[in-house]
């Protein structure tokens, strides 16, 4: 991840674009060397300009555009530019955009430079970000999903407990992870955050509806650092689920995914549904007295939630 490049170079590179809509590179490059409109912009920050449409895939490097530059109009492009940029800088803010901005007013001061450069509204580059978060946020729920389940699971076999890591054969059965312990057995949708301000989750339909049909369905939350190591876990009764589910209004459609802020006081710390399972005691129950909000531990308190794994 890295800040975008600065006004100056998105300001060279909308240039760019928008002279090899109409000329070849050679021409274009000219135009530049040529014309005084072009030398507020020094020859270095067209460079960097240029580079970074090569980066980005807008221009090969001989200076011919892509299609995405010449298939549409000239401000479709420059959107499309907009896109791409936020998406292969991949800016540290860009995977918590749903959770800290509401609005334009609310974009970091690089999101808003983009616009400045790029000849863009904070409305359009508001949009921009927002579709560039969402195909963002899809890969690295993935992943962070997965490390998540592969931490959970490790923790329960490490105390005894069996585990069925079914995700990874189908994703239809509407959890993640079958467990037994003696004669109990837990069917784990497994929920993985790596923030330590809130809980926000993607529930899809057949999880939720998997939630109510099925008594051995249990949602649990877990928190990771930054290298995918297990800092803690609670978990949520399906009944806050119901209760933050949006309503299908109509017949002729229906939710099928949903985001939800799970509240803190509606996070049960510690693994309570293994106080059956006598092989696991320190991971049913939190290490305190006082309950707190599970992901705001440290470290050390965190280690405490996963001793045996």
């Amino acid at each position: 991840m890295s800040p975008l490049p600065p006004e100056p170079t998105l300001r060279a590179a909308r240039r760019w674009c928008d002279l090899l809509r109409v000329a070849d590179f050679a021409a274009a490059r000219a135009l530049i060397l040529a014309d005084a409109s072009y030398t507020d912009l020094t020859l270095t920050q067209y460079g960097l300009g240029f580079d970074l449409l090569v980066a980005v895939g807008f221009v090969t490097k001989d200076g011919v555009l892509d299609r995405r530059a010449v298939s549409v109009g000239e401000h479709e492009a420059v959107l499309e530019l907009a896109r791409e940029v936020v998406l292969a800088d991949g800016p540290a803010w860009l995977g918590a955009v749903e959770d800290l901005v509401d609005a334009a007013g609310d974009l970091p001061a690089d999101a808003l430079a983009l616009g400045t450069g790029l000849g863009l509204t904070d409305d359009e580059v508001w949009a921009a970000v927002r579709a560039t978060s969402a195909k963002f946020d899809a890969g690295r729920r993935a992943r962070v999903g997965l490390a998540g389940e592969l931490a959970l699971r490790d923790v329960l076999s490490g105390v005894g407990i069996a585990v069925d890591h079914v995700s990874l054969l189908s994703d239809a059965l509407g959890y993640d992870l079958v467990a037994s312990c003696d004669e109990s057995v837990w069917h784990i949708e497994v929920k993985t955050t790596t923030s330590r301000a809130e809980l926000t989750l993607h529930l899809s339909r057949n999880e939720y509806e998997t939630s109510i049909r099925d008594p051995r369905w249990v949602l649990v939350a877990v928190a990771l650092d930054e290298t995918d190591a297990l800092l803690g876990a609670g978990c949520v009764d399906a009944s806050v689920l119901q209760e933050l589910a949006p309503a299908d209004r109509a017949s002729g459609g229906r939710w099928e995914s949903a985001r939800m802020r799970i509240p803190g006081a509606a996070i049960q710390e510690g693994l309570g549904f293994l106080l059956d399972c006598a092989t696991a005691p320190d991971l049913a129950l939190p290490s305190r007295s006082q309950p707190r909000v599970w992901w705001l531990f440290n470290d050390s308190n965190g280690a405490e939630l996963t001793s045996g794994s």
